[in-house]
């Protein structure tokens, strides 16, 4: 008696769907966990979203020996700690930037006496807060822009506003 094999039973045969199945969750488990690994570390690189505000600012007194600035805002996003808020102003071709805006802002311009005073809802920037910059001694020149900084981000809330 002779025996015949065939060739396509020669050839090795694939695993069973199973086993496939099994290895493609697997692989697909392990493909997961090493983008978390590998992702996570930069998740703490990402900054904080800038919230934004509406602005608007009156001057009084330009060009005397007592310029006023008022920063009066309409809306903004979402609550800001004025811990986290600085004003940034220009004058001619030189930016100052204040301290944040809680507990006491300070504001140095040399040459001038400034003041920033705010208003409004206790800690948090909303909008019924009033920001006021005075400046005194000699002519103070007028301010170029006015901006609103959120420190975490660097980013602008509000502004530049040209006054």
């Amino acid at each position: 008696m002779k025996i015949v094999i065939r060739d396509d039973e020669k050839k090795d045969k694939a695993v069973s769907a199973i086993i496939g199945t099994i290895l493609i969750v697997a692989i697909t488990v392990v493909l997961a966990a090493t983008l978390y690994a590998v992702l996570g570390g930069f998740s703490g690189l990402i900054g904080k979203p800038t919230p934004t505000a509406s602005m608007s600012v009156s001057s009084s007194g330009v060009g005397t020996k007592s310029e006023n600035y008022t920063l009066t805002f309409t809306s903004v996003s979402t609550n800001v700690s004025l811990t986290d808020v600085i004003v940034r102003v220009t004058i001619g071709p030189n930016t100052y930037s204040t301290t944040p805006l809680a507990p006491s802002p300070t504001l140095t311009i040399t040459g001038l006496t400034a003041k920033v005073t705010t208003s409004g809802s206790g800690t948090y920037l909303t909008y019924d807060t009033t920001i006021t910059i005075s400046l005194t001694g000699g002519t103070p020149p007028a301010l170029s822009t006015i901006a609103l900084i959120y420190t975490p981000s660097g980013g602008y809330i509000a502004g530049p506003v040209n006054v």
